[in-house]
């Protein structure tokens, strides 16, 4: 079901999606790729499961890696946001063994650029940016979302297209449209 999350401003057609990659699926992130296809009016934003510790170090529970790799991705979000998707969905296909290289290749990123950023000042403040949100919510489940500002759901199971453009748009018998028809 759909949360509200009291007090924050309402800001229309903006999902915020909350992730580790240790377990999104490429089905996820083929959804989000086809959802933003299909609704490019909507400002999709990616945030990582990471926090700020005591010692100012970036941490995730999937350790030093997931962090390198959130850099990267935030990275790629800051300076080719159009291959974001591609690029994660190609690393959550086989973790263990594909080379983020390769999958910055076939997503058609530069990885010299990538690398640069993610070991960069610029890298860790652009990861900053995208976990800010995480840290003021609290966020801990993958994936969680975020419509609006204002509603808040995650997923057990990817679900087909049509079922979470009703329940983050508000079509046919979803939470949004539901609310509608009470009001």
């Amino acid at each position: 079901g759909v949360s509200y999350i009291i007090g924050r401003h309402y800001i229309p057609k903006r999902l915020d999606v909350f992730l580790n990659l240790r377990e999104s699926t490429p089905a996820l992130f083929k959804l989000l790729k086809d959802f933003s296809t299909q609704h490019s009016d909507v400002d999709i934003r990616i945030h990582y499961l990471a926090i700020v510790n005591d010692n100012g170090e970036i941490v995730s529970k999937g350790g030093a890696g997931e962090v390198e790799e959130f850099r990267r991705c935030a990275c790629i979000d800051e300076n080719d946001p159009a291959g974001l998707l591609d690029y994660l969905a190609c690393r959550s296909s086989d973790k263990p063994t594909s080379s983020w290289e390769n999958c910055a290749l076939k997503s058609r990123l530069d990885p010299a650029k990538i690398k640069a950023c993610a070991g960069s000042e610029q890298g860790r403040q652009t990861l900053l940016q995208r976990i800010q949100i995480n840290e003021e919510l609290e966020i801990v489940k993958n994936p969680t979302f975020v419509v609006d500002n204002t509603e808040i759901f995650g997923m057990v199971q990817i679900p087909t297209l049509e079922e979470f453009e009703r329940t983050v748009l508000g079509t046919g018998n979803g939470p949004k449209e539901k609310a509608k028809k009470n009001s």
